[in-house]
């Protein structure tokens, strides 16, 4: 009579297998995960100048460094309400920290006024989840 069972060699080989299937496919997951999480950093970013912007057309000077971008452009508290014209920018609850806005690796953006790399316009990055710095300029 035949045994039709697997031996543990082959119980072994099976396991590898599996494990290095997940090693790859994990790795090029946390990859695009990374590159996302880049390309959603790059967009609000561009999309706080564009706020910034507008936010100085109203006003007549760019938000000072005093408190976060999210205390001047979305939460009307600009001390001038009736130049005010906004809100600028609507991100979701969830995406403020007390008067600022979070990455998507959960820091604040950073934002200088004058820009130190923008001479003509304010600076406003990211230092990114690896420490390479997203920036406006």
């Amino acid at each position: 009579m035949k045994k039709t069972a697997f031996t543990i060699v082959e119980m072994i080989v099976v396991l590898i297998v599996i494990g290095i299937l997940i090693g790859l496919s994990t790795g090029g997951a946390m990859k695009i995960l990374a590159e996302a999480k880049r390309g959603q950093a790059e967009a609000d970013i561009t999309a706080l100048g564009s706020a910034v912007s507008r936010y100085e057309r109203d006003v007549g000077s760019y938000p000072p460094e005093t408190f976060g971008l999210y205390y001047y452009l979305e939460a009307n508290r600009s001390g001038d309400p009736d130049t005010w014209n906004g809100p600028y920018i609507n991100f979701d609850d969830d995406r403020t920290s007390g008067n600022d806005y979070e990455d998507p690796w959960g820091s604040n953006y950073l934002y200088s006024n004058p820009g130190i790399n923008n001479t003509n316009f304010v600076d406003i990055w990211s230092t990114g989840g690896s420490g390479a710095t997203i920036g406006n300029w």
